[in-house]
């Protein structure tokens, strides 16, 4: 397996997807995820949606050398607290839940927040 394959089946295996599942979110088949996590494919294709629907940086995916999951500067989030505390807070109760949620109901959000991202036709 190559250091990129078993960095996406770890994640993978993470964030409790099936192959299969995890092709579904990257719009590509069980058997390319499969080639992939086997060093068969590089997925060069598809790596920012891996690293995306995966919540690892893509750096990481590539070389296993950069964090995995990058935090939020400390300054970062202290302006984010500064500038409007009860979004951060309101923030943080949806994280504290998302945690709590099984993968369905995880793809069920993200389904649900991709529609609010879509602008109807004029």
């Amino acid at each position: 397996m190559s250091g990129l394959g078993s960095r996406v089946k770890e994640a993978r295996l993470e964030m409790g997807l099936s192959q299969k599942a995890l092709g579904d979110l990257v719009h590509v088949s069980q058997q390319n995820i499969w080639k992939i996590e086997s060093g068969k494919s590089k997925a060069t294709y598809t790596i920012g949606k891996l690293a995306e629907h995966l919540c690892v940086s893509v750096d990481w995916l590539l070389t296993g050398n950069a964090p995995k999951r990058p935090a939020l500067e400390d300054q970062q989030l202290q302006s984010m607290i500064q500038q409007n505390p009860r979004q951060y807070a309101v923030t943080n109760r949806i994280v504290e839940r998302l945690t709590q949620l099984e993968p369905r109901q995880l793809a069920a959000i993200e389904s649900l927040l991709d529609a609010f991202g879509k602008h109807p036709e004029t």
